[in-house]
C-alpha cells in the first residue's frame, strides 16, 4: 500500500480528511497526522512516506518550508498542497518548489482523493521508468563487457572514457573465466540456464567479500571482470580462497566440477581481451591440468604446454569438421572460445601456416583419398570435403597437385592397373 501523511492545524478539517476519504480500500495506508509542519517533517522522517497532504499555512513551519526541507531530504515523496482561496499565491511559489499539486480545501472528498490517487499514479510511473532504466542500462554495461573480452574496442574511444559507465573507478582489471564440465552445444538449454545461475553464485560470493565487479556469460562460460586498484599481482593471489569459496559453493550447488581459470591483471579496458584470453587458455586446458584447484594463468608454463594444446584443439577441430561449407576462424573461435585474430597469429606461429592454407591442405588430402580409392567423380567428391563450387575445388586441387581431379583420378586408375598386373 502506499503510504500517507496528512498534516493540517485545523483539526475539523484533519479529522474530515481521515474519516471521510476511504484511503485504505483506495490501496493507501493513512500512516500518521500532524498539526503543523514541525511535527509533519519528524513525522516524515520516521514513517517516510511516499505522499504528503499538507495545508499551506500553519504554526511554527508553513507547509512551504516543510516543502523545501522534505524535497532537500526525500525528493521522491510527492507532495500536495490543500489550500483556501486566498492562499494562491502560495501554491504559485510551491509549484517551483517542485510540488506535485494543489486543490482547494473546500473541493469534494473525490476530487481530493483524486488528486492523491494522481500522485500514486505519477510515483508507479516513475519506478516503471526507473526499472526500465536500469534494466537497460545492466543490459548495455553486460554487453559492452562482453564485447570488450572477444576484443571488441572502438579504436578512436579513450581508453578510460567508459570506466563511469560500467561503474568502475580503478584502472586495473583481471577476468575469472567459470567454466562447468560436460556442457556443448548440444545440451545448449541447459548451458544457458546453469551459466545463469553460476553467474547469480558468483555475484553472491564475491559481493559478501566487497570486490568490485561485473559479471556476463560468454558462450558457455561465466566470466567474472574483476576492478582493481592497482597491477600487484600479490593482492590476485591473496584473492584465492574467494576463487575457491566461489568454486565450492558452485559446486555443492551443481554437483559437477568446475574450473575456475584467472587472467592476468592489466591496465585499461583496451587489455580486458587479454586477460580473458589467458585464462580461456586455462580453460581449454581443463582435460591436461584437471579442475580441483583455481588456474592463474601466470603460473602456467610459457607457451610450449598451453600454446600446443590449443593448436591441438583447432587441428582436431578442422578434422572433424572440414567437410562444413561455412566452417571459417568465427567459428572456430567460438569453439575453442578464443578471437579469431589469436587463433590465426597462434597457427601461424607454430605451424608456420595460415588457418585458411591449413584447412585446404586438409581438404586436398581428403580428395585425394577419395578420387584415389573411391569411384565418387569431381563434384561429389568437392561435396564430401565441403565446396558446393565444384569448378572452384577443380582449380585449388589443381595448384595443389598439380593435376586436375579428373587427370588425378585417371593417373592413379592407372598405377592400380599396372599395380595389379
Amino acid at each position: 500500500m502506499t503510504k500517507l501523511i496528512i498534516i493540517d492545524d485545523d483539526h475539523i478539517m484533519r479529522e474530515g480528511l481521515i474519516r471521510n476519504i476511504p484511503w485504505e480500500k483506495h490501496g493507501f495506508l493513512l500512516v500518521a497526522t500532524a498539526a503543523d509542519g514541525e511535527e509533519g517533517l519528524e513525522l516524515i522522517k520516521i514513517h517516510q512516506p511516499q505522499i504528503v497532504l499538507t495545508d499551506i499555512r500553519m504554526p511554527f513551519m508553513d507547509g512551504l518550508q516543510l516543502a523545501e526541507r522534505v524535497k532537500k531530504e526525500f525528493p521522491e515523496i510527492k507532495i500536495i498542497f490543500l489550500t483556501a482561496y486566498d492562499d494562491f499565491e502560495y501554491a504559485h511559489k510551491a509549484l517551483k518548489l517542485k510540488v506535485n499539486d494543489y486543490i482547494l480545501k473546500w473541493e469534494e472528498n473525490e476530487e481530493i482523493l483524486n488528486k492523491v490517487i494522481t500522485a500514486r499514479d505519477e510515483l508507479l510511473n516513475e519506478a516503471k521508468i526507473a526499472k526500465q532504466i536500469s534494466e537497460s542500462r545492466s543490459v548495455m554495461r553486460k554487453e559492452m563487457v562482453r564485447s570488450l573480452l572477444l576484443g571488441f574496442v572502438i579504436e578512436e574511444q579513450k581508453p578510460f572514457d567508459n570506466f563511469g559507465d560500467l561503474d568502475f573507478h580503478d584502472k586495473f582489471f583481471t577476468t575469472v573465466v567459470i567454466n562447468i564440465g560436460g556442457l556443448n552445444q548440444t545440451n545448449a538449454g541447459i548451458a544457458e540456464s546453469e551459466t545463469g545461475l553460476v553467474l547469480n553464485m558468483a555475484e553472491s560470493v564475491l559481493s559478501k567479500y566487497r570486490q568490485n565487479f561485473l559479471g556476463v556469460n560468454v558462450d558457455q562460460n561465466s566470466c567474472i571482470l574483476l576492478n582493481l586498484p592497482d597491477d600487484n599481482y600479490l593482492q590476485l593471489e591473496g584473492r584465492e580462497p574467494i576463487f575457491q569459496k566461489l568454486k565450492h559453493e558452485i559446486e555443492k550447488s551443481l554437483t559437477r566440477q568446475v574450473m575456475v581459470a584467472v587472467g592476468n591483471i592489466y591496465e585499461g579496458l583496451e587489455n580486458i581481451g587479454v586477460s580473458y584470453r589467458e585464462a580461456m587458455v586455462g580453460v581449454n586446458l581443463r582435460d591436461i591440468l584437471g579442475s580441483s584447484s583455481v588456474i592463474f594463468y601466470k603460473n602456467l608454463k610459457e607457451g610450449a604446454l598451453s600454446h600446443q594444446v590449443l593448436i591441438k584443439k583447432i587441428i582436431n577441430y578442422v578434422d572433424e569438421n572440414y567437410q562444413k561449407e561455412t566452417i571459417s576462424l568465427n567459428d572456430l573461435g567460438v569453439a575453442v572460445h578464443l578471437s579469431p585474430n589469436y587463433i590465426s597469429s597462434l597457427f601461424k606461429k607454430y605451424r608456420n601456416i595460415t588457418f585458411s592454407e591449413y584447412l585446404i591442405k586438409v581438404r586436398m588430402d581428403k580428395a585425394q583419398e577419395l578420387l584415389k580409392y573411391t569411384d565418387l567423380k569431381a563434384y561429389e567428391v568437392a561435396e564430401k570435403i565441403g565446396y558446393t563450387n565444384s569448378q572452384y575445388f577443380s582449380v585449388l586441387f589443381k595448384q595443389t597437385t598439380g593435376y586436375s581431379p579428373t587427370e588425378y583420378k585417371k593417373l592413379n586408375l592407372i598405377k592400380r592397373t599396372e599395380d595389379n598386373c
